[in-house]
C-alpha cells in the first residue's frame, strides 16, 4: 500500500465520526433510512429503510471506512 494511502486512513477523523454513530445506532435501536434508494425492487426483499428512520431491535451492525487514496 503506498504511504499516502496509510497516512489517510491512519489520519483520518472520518472514521470515529462512522464508528460513534454506528454504536449510537445499535444503543438507540435506530436505523436510519438506505441513502439513494429511489426504486425499491418489489422481488428483493432485503428490508431496505427508504421512508425515515425506523426503531428496532439492532443484534449486528455492519461499517465500511474505505479510503480511496489520493491528495
Amino acid at each position: 500500500m503506498p504511504h499516502a494511502q496509510q497516512k489517510y486512513k491512519k489520519n483520518s477523523p472520518f472514521w470515529t465520526v462512522e464508528f460513534v454513530a454506528t454504536v449510537k445506532s445499535i444503543y438507540e435501536g435506530v436505523v436510519h433510512p438506505t441513502i439513494n434508494l429511489e426504486h425499491h425492487d418489489p422481488d428483493c426483499d432485503l428490508g431496505e429503510v427508504a421512508e425515515g428512520a425506523r426503531q428496532m431491535p439492532i443484534r449486528a451492525a455492519l461499517k465500511n471506512s474505505l479510503g480511496f487514496g489520493g491528495t
